[in-house]
């Protein structure tokens, strides 16, 4: 008889993931077949064919209920061009060719993308995981179409948010702007920017001023940080204390502040 663990409270709720993009390293995700009522175990069986043993759990709605104590819980690392799975058991899952999966094979290929299309091998002429009942309950790389695979994470998505400086962009080799967990220690730049007739006194946010290096805890919405400055007579600038808010026009950030809109870069726009 398998074993079902039912799992309660919020913290142990496993979700059905429905936007792959909002993965991130550190989440914790199971394998599953809602339609079949199968999650994919940490046994890899078979000869000519390598996969996992699909074996019962419960579903409800957008939500794994209980789940078989032998369920794979699969710890991403990396990043959404190659995450790496690695179980409970500290094996990391890869492909050595179509329908066949493996454990800690160093000549395996052992990175995958996720997307809304499923789990792909970065070798893509292995496949997608899927599942199948042929012969018996298994989740393995095909290449042909068999039945989707659902992720469900454990907990909620931790919000990502973006942090600027006015005036004071990121010097960086990529396009996309870096983005931070909502709840993490994030240490402010110690950089200390500089404006000729004006000294800086410290970066401000929503009314509360920080000195370059201190840390602050990421809050659930982007961050612009606005500089505070004294001029020459020591008087500080207050103009610079106005609550500012932020948009995305046309994928261009836009910084609104008493009705007056500046670009990135603190230039006011026409």
């Amino acid at each position: 008889m398998s074993l079902l663990i039912a799992m309660t409270g919020f913290a142990d709720e496993w979700t059905l993931v429905t936007n792959p993009a909002e993965l991130q390293a550190g989440d914790q995700i199971v394998l599953g077949c809602y339609t079949k009522g199968k999650t994919a175990s940490t046994t890899i069986s078979g000869s000519q064919t390598k996969y996992l043993e699909g074996i019962t759990s419960t579903f409800s709605g957008s939500q794994l209920v209980s789940m078989n104590e032998s369920t794979a819980v699969f710890t991403l690392s990396g990043n959404a061009s190659a995450w790496t799975l690695t179980n409970q058991n500290g094996q990391v899952l890869g492909a050595t060719a179509a329908k066949k999966l493996a454990w800690n094979n160093p000549n395996a290929t052992n990175t995958w993308t996720i997307t809304e299309n499923g789990i792909q091998s970065t070798n893509s002429s292995f496949g997608t995981i899927q599942y199948n009942e042929q012969g018996s309950s298994r989740f393995t790389v095909y290449t042909s179409s068999q039945t989707p695979v659902q992720i469900y994470r454990k907990g909620s998505a931790v919000p990502q948010v973006t942090i600027h400086y006015q005036g004071f962009p990121y010097r960086k080799t990529h396009c996309d702007d870096p983005v931070f967990k909502a709840g993490t220690e994030y240490t402010i730049s110690s950089f200390i920017p500089v404006v000729n007739g004006k000294r800086f006194v410290a970066w401000n946010f929503e009314g509360e001023e920080y000195a370059p290096g201190a840390t602050i805890t990421v809050p659930e919405k982007d961050v612009l940080f606005i500089p505070v400055w004294h001029d020459e007579t020591g008087i500080a600038n207050n103009e610079t204390r106005v609550n500012a808010t932020k948009q995305i026009r046309n994928g261009q950030l836009i910084i609104v502040r008493d009705g007056v809109e500046y670009d990135v870069m603190g230039v006011k726009l026409q």
